[in-house]
């Protein structure tokens, strides 16, 4: 009796775990995962999910050195709202439209550099606390329900070295959370828990600025609560390559355009050393952002992320977004709008479908320099 209730939990957890589905759970597609990964970062959703060159501290869990711009104490501080508008079609028919809404969980930091006395070089140290993947997912048709609520956070402690030309950061991450999955006859509940790290660095040649970042495969344990019985799972490695380029920096209304590729390596992601069979994927982000006043920013992005479980179907999308400077403040808004679509002979669940899905993300963020 124990050993089959230990298959059952051990059945559900695999098909709970945030890994196995990871980006585009909120979606039919994946009603067996667990959360997608956020962007709980304005200035980041303002530029199409740009992540590393930014001017905020979300760096920190993507490519620390960028830290080393900062001049003084900051803090920030971001929350978000997610929006699904789900409509699944096959053969030109409705199969189910799902509302799905949820507020993200904050994401906080705090960073103090420090300069060396009689030179350029300067040292940080920090932390933060970052949402990773989340979830609030609902799934019900007149003979079913489904229902998936969870995040995965991580803490990260960076230390960064160099000048603002050359920079090298490390990030130390614990990631920490917990999760719940119901179907039409029980429940389960776990918690997540791990380790892993982030190196980066940055060069500035001018007004050009090279960013190159790297978070190895790490591994996250999933504890069900009713047995006690762990699973292992992967996070992806990840390497990120991205480039600014600043115009009309002496003028008092800079711009910057923003390149950036993350290259996810999931053919590589296991659950207790069995391997996924997922599919390699580059995700594509473009950014502009334009000083309008010495007062406001306006940003501007693109993004591109292809399905790394199903060949063919692509989320892409457009994003805005807003600051504005007040003495040591600065109040930051993103908005994204993004379509997921698929057509093909694939089969999902048990019949070729057609997807068509919207997302919309409104980031609400602040920094303050002590």
């Amino acid at each position: 009796m124990k050993h089959k209730l230990q298959q059952k939990t051990r059945f559900i957890f695999l098909n709970l775990i945030f890994l196995t589905a990871y980006l585009y759970s909120s979606g039919y597609i994946y009603t067996n995962a667990i959360g997608q990964k956020v962007y709980n970062n304005a200035i980041s959703v303002g530029l199409g999910n740009n992540s590393s060159l930014i001017n905020s501290l979300f760096v920190m869990k993507t490519n620390p050195s960028v830290l080393i711009d900062n001049e003084q104490l900051i803090s920030e501080l971001n929350y978000g709202f997610y929006i699904v508008d789900e409509r699944i079609i096959e053969d030109k028919q409705p199969l189910t439209k799902n509302d799905y809404n949820f507020f993200s969980n904050p994401d906080l930091a705090i960073f103090y550099p420090i300069k060396i006395k009689n030179s350029s070089l300067k040292i940080g140290f920090g932390v933060g606390y970052f949402g990773e993947y989340e979830s609030n997912y609902s799934y019900k048709t007149s003979t079913s329900i489904y229902t998936s609520v969870s995040n995965l956070d991580s803490f990260v402690i960076p230390i960064i070295f160099g000048t603002n030309k050359f920079s090298i950061g490390f990030g130390i991450k614990n990631f920490l959370g917990g999760g719940s999955l119901q179907n039409n006859t029980q429940k389960t509940e776990g918690t997540y828990s791990g380790s892993g790290f982030v190196l980066g660095t940055k060069l500035r040649i001018v007004n050009t600025v090279m960013g190159l970042s790297f978070v190895p495969q790490n591994d996250v344990i999933v504890k069900a609560s009713l047995t006690g019985t762990e699973y292992k799972v992967n996070i992806p490695q990840n390497i990120n390559i991205a480039l600014k380029q600043e115009f009309d920096v002496d003028t008092g209304n800079p711009a910057g355009a923003f390149v950036e590729m993350s290259f996810l390596n999931y053919s590589e992601v296991k659950v207790n050393n069995i391997s996924s069979g997922y599919n390699d994927i580059m995700v594509l982000s473009l950014g502009l952002e334009k000083s309008l006043t010495e007062e406001t920013i306006l940003r501007l992005g693109f993004f591109y992320e292809p399905n790394y479980i199903i060949r063919g179907c692509v989320k892409s999308g457009l994003s805005t977004g807003f600051g504005y400077n007040k003495n040591n403040l600065q109040f930051n808004i993103g908005l994204n709008y993004s379509k997921e679509n698929y057509k093909g002979d694939e089969k999902i669940f048990s019949t070729k479908k057609v997807i068509d899905e919207s997302y919309t993300n409104i980031i609400f963020g602040i920094k303050y320099k002590l």
